[in-house]
C-alpha cells in the first residue's frame, strides 16, 4: 500500500510535468505580451513547486542544482520505519537558474521557486 506522501508527491510530479509542457508550448508560440506596455510595478512571473515536508525535520531535507536539474531529497524515522522521498525535478530553457530559492513555511511547506525569462 502506497503512503498519502508518496500519493501526493506522484500528483505534484505531474503538475509539474504539465506545468512544464504547457511552458514549452508557449515558448513555441507567438508572444502577445511583448506588445503589450509594461510597467515597474508588474510581478515578476515564476514557475513554483510547493511540497509538504511537515512531517520532515528541517534537518533531514536537502535540495541540490546541478545544471538543469533540481534534486529534493527528504527523510524521516518513525517507529522504526524509514520514509525516504527523492525527487528530480527538470528545470525547463526559459527559466533564470541563477535566481532559484527555497522557502520552507512554519507549517511546513516546501516551496521551490524559479523566475521564468
Amino acid at each position: 500500500m502506497r503512503s498519502e506522501y508518496d500519493l501526493r508527491v506522484d500528483q505534484l510530479e505531474q503538475d509539474v510535468y504539465e506545468c512544464c509542457r504547457i511552458l514549452n508550448k508557449l515558448n513555441n508560440t507567438e508572444d502577445l505580451s511583448s506588445s503589450l506596455p509594461k510597467n515597474g510595478s508588474e510581478a515578476e512571473k515564476f514557475l513554483t513547486w510547493e511540497y509538504n515536508m511537515k512531517d520532515f525535520p528541517v534537518e533531514n531535507i536537502a535540495i541540490q542544482l546541478k545544471e538543469e536539474h533540481v534534486y529534493l531529497q527528504a527523510y524521516k524515522k518513525n517507529r522504526g520505519k524509514c520514509l525516504d522521498i527523492k525527487r528530480e525535478i527538470l528545470m525547463p530553457e526559459n527559466v533564470d537558474k541563477s535566481k532559484i530559492s527555497a522557502t520552507l513555511t512554519p507549517r511546513g511547506i516546501l516551496t521551490i521557486s524559479v523566475p521564468i525569462v
